[in-house]
């Protein structure tokens, strides 16, 4: 099953464009950022995010 949580931290990633400036508008740190975009992508089986550099399209 899917986290509502980790979704939503999705939705902001496609609405900031980057990891920090997610963890920015969430008061979260990167790497908790990443961790859970890697955990979403376990619980879904599949790539959520395309990674390029220090970007996420």
């Amino acid at each position: 099953m899917l986290d509502v949580r980790r979704l939503r931290i999705l939705q902001h990633l496609a609405t900031y464009g980057t990891v920090a400036a997610t963890a920015d508008v969430l008061q979260l740190t990167a790497p908790a950022i990443s961790q859970q975009l890697a955990v979403l992508e376990r619980e879904a089986g599949v790539p959520v995010v395309e990674k390029h550099g220090r970007t996420c399209a």
